[in-house]
């Protein structure tokens, strides 16, 4: 598995304001038909919402292009265990961009990680290499 993601925190935690969000690393380079785990965590109570963005839109991922290739927790470790992580398998160029975790709490705004930028190239080609 190739770790995704980037360190991040908002919010003060107070209850007023949005929760803490952390996503790491900030960037990754893999193989197409590589396995990436996009990671984040988040430090509130009563999130009933996350949603990933690639590029500023949210993922469908229950969509055809994601079908079979996306791994989450369940809604229980979602909420006890404050993670959000996905796991991205059979990798492709298209799936290189911006990636970004946004939850939200009920009756508060949502937080958003830093975001972890994704690139994918052939399995021919070496990452890092132009």
């Amino acid at each position: 598995w190739v770790l995704l993601a980037a360190a991040a925190w908002a919010g003060a935690g107070d209850g007023s304001d949005p929760p803490g969000v952390t996503q790491w690393p900030p960037a990754i380079q893999a193989l197409s038909g590589q396995t990436v785990t996009l990671n984040c965590s988040f430090a509130a109570r009563g999130v009933t919402v996350k949603t990933w963005l690639k590029d500023g839109a949210a993922l469908d991922l229950s969509s055809p292009r994601y079908s079979g290739r996306v791994a989450q927790a369940d809604a229980q470790t979602f909420r006890a265990r404050g993670d959000a992580t996905i796991h991205l398998s059979n990798l492709s160029v298209c799936d290189s961009g911006r990636y970004v975790c946004r939850v939200q709490p009920l009756g508060s705004a949502a937080a958003l990680g830093r975001g972890t930028q994704v690139t994918v190239t052939h399995s021919c080609e070496k990452p890092g290499s132009s």
